[in-house]
Order: C-alpha cells, then structure tokens, then sequence
C-alpha cells in the first residue's frame, strides 16, 4: 500500500509520548533524544509505502517545514524560547532514517544568552545529528558552518551530536567581532565598564 499526503499543515502538533510511541522506532529514539517541547506547525508533503496487512509503514520519504514558537530542545544543554524553524527533506527504509535541511531561526536563548539570526545546513539520521560543515555533502553543496548574531558579533559553529545511552557531542565555535560590553552585560553576574571587541575560538 502507498499513501501520499501532497499538501500536509498542520498547526500546534506536541511532540509528547503519544506522538513518538506512533512512529518507527529509529525515528521514535531520535525525536525523544532531542527532547522538543513547544507547538510546531508542519507544512509539506509525505509519502508513506508498506506491506499489505501491516499498518506500520515499511519506507517513507518527506519535505517538511518545521516551524517551533516559544520552544525548547535539549536536556543537559537546553536551547529554550525558540523561534524559527527548518525545512527537512530525507527518507525512512525499514528501520534506518536520514533527512537533511536547512535551519532559521529568528530567536533563541542559550544559558540566559540571546543568539539571533541563526541559519545554516542541518543532518540528522538514526545515530546523530550534524550541523554546519559535516552535515553538508561536499559533492552537493559547499559546506557551511551554521551563523548566528550574539554580543553584537557573530558566531560560526559546526557540531556532531550522538545519539546513543550517553549523549556525545563535538563542537567547534568562532565568535568574531563581539563587544565586550556586551558580553559583561549578558554573560556575567558582574557589570564591568569596559569597551572593546573580541574574537573567541572553542575546540
């Protein structure tokens, strides 16, 4: 059996354990990793195939945009008040799942910090997710480090996160042209009258 859904929306879906138990396990155990809290709203189209006499699709393909307002992700290094979405376009085979996309988001907020005007290439499948560079096939497409504006400069990031029973993650970070007032002002409990402009590097 085929079923193929050409124009999808939907408004306001809660991503909680009635959803996730519903979907193939690969893609139940990515979803309950990144622990997504907040409305979405999806948009696109879906196209789901199996055997005849089980209900559970065999294969499915999907180009989705997803779209979090006032969201959170993460556990042990949350991203909260999200803003923004990404578009996602990938496939599911009999257990195994990979999509690929691109990320916007307007808002975010990390450890009290606001990062801004976020964007850049995004891959997820059923044993990790990259961002950035790794997740862009250098045959396809030049790889990109994912952007952002914080402390009124701006910041390049790529990372690999893990999936697994400890999550594992590498980051490398490029903070380039930041104010140093800033960074006192949002970054620290202290206020320092100091001026200036930064560049920071994290391996």
């Amino acid at each position: 059996w085929k079923v193929h859904l050409p124009e999808l929306h939907i408004d306001r879906l809660v991503a909680d354990h009635a959803l996730t138990v519903a979907l193939p396990p690969a893609l139940e155990q990515a979803l309950t990793r990144l622990k997504i809290e907040g409305p979405l709203s999806l948009t696109g189209w879906v196209e789901l195939a199996g055997t005849t006499g089980l209900s559970a699709p065999d294969q499915a393909t999907w180009r989705l945009a997803c779209d979090l307002e006032n969201g959170r992700l993460g556990q042990e290094f949350p991203l909260e008040h999200i803003h923004g979405g990404v578009t996602l376009e990938g496939a599911y085979n009999r257990g195994h799942f990979s999509s690929r996309g691109y990320l916007q988001v307007d808002s975010l907020m990390v450890k009290g910090v606001q990062v801004t005007q976020i964007e850049g290439p995004l891959s997820i499948d059923s044993k990790e997710m990259k961002l950035g560079m790794p997740a862009v096939d250098v045959a396809s497409g030049s790889p990109q480090p994912v952007t952002g504006r914080v402390f009124g400069g701006t910041l390049a990031t790529n990372a690999r996160l893990q999936f697994g029973e400890t999550m594992q993650f590498q980051v490398d970070a490029r903070l380039v042209d930041a104010s140093l007032a800033k960074i006192s002002q949002e970054a620290t409990t202290r206020r320092f009258d100091i001026s200036g402009r930064a560049l920071a590097e994290l391996y």
